[in-house]
């Protein structure tokens, strides 16, 4: 229980963390970097738990290599949604949607950066819609959390309320994405299409 716990308590860590170091850090792409790195233990310990795994730091190890592509991965992501947007914000959407469950291949099956985002482009094909329906009224609150914990000071009461609304929000919301990923993942239509890792 005292493990499930702290577990929990490190999947809402990287947006508290995240509130904690950008004031501290001037340089935004040092903070951002930081910021994914932790995102990557915060990933793989809801993994962990998705997968009622016994909850010990020892299985959050991380290989660099895993850490490496995701950051190469983050860094894809930005640039070809950023594309998307650029010659219209529903291609921008699309992609953002499309790509959205290689984060989840690159810590679960440890794929590399271009066959994790191939990957997730094969598991969602057909699901834009669902995806998109799925994640805004998560990411409406999430943002509104987000923006209130960075916003204010944490000790005010916005502060607090951002910060209670991501204990709440956040595990939800990411332990509902592991389950459409998994759903995805196993789908008959996504096996003849499998890349090997």
């Amino acid at each position: 229980m005292k493990s499930h716990l702290i577990f929990s308590l490190l999947i809402v860590s990287p947006c508290i963390l995240n509130s904690i170091i950008q004031p501290l850090i001037q340089h935004k792409l040092i903070a951002s970097i930081i910021f994914n790195i932790i995102g990557v233990l915060f990933l793989k310990a809801a993994f962990i738990l998705f997968d009622n795994t016994k909850p010990e730091f020892s299985n959050v190890i991380i290989s660099l290599k895993t850490i490496v592509f995701y950051l190469i991965f983050y860094v894809l992501y930005l640039v070809m949604t950023l594309i998307g947007s650029l010659l219209l914000i529903v291609p921008g959407i699309i992609c953002l949607l499309r790509l959205s469950l290689a984060s989840f291949l690159i810590i679960d099956k440890e794929l590399a950066p271009i066959d994790a985002m191939r990957r997730s482009w094969i598991i969602t094909k057909g699901y834009t819609w669902n995806l998109f329906l799925f994640g805004l009224p998560y990411i409406v609150i999430i943002g509104l959390a987000n923006y209130l914990s960075v916003e204010f000071d944490l000790i005010s009461a916005q502060g607090f309320s951002g910060i209670l609304l991501l204990f709440i929000t956040l595990p939800t919301f990411l332990f509902a994405s592991i389950k459409i990923y998994r759903t995805l993942e196993d789908s008959p239509h996504s096996n003849e299409y499998y890349i090997e890792g």
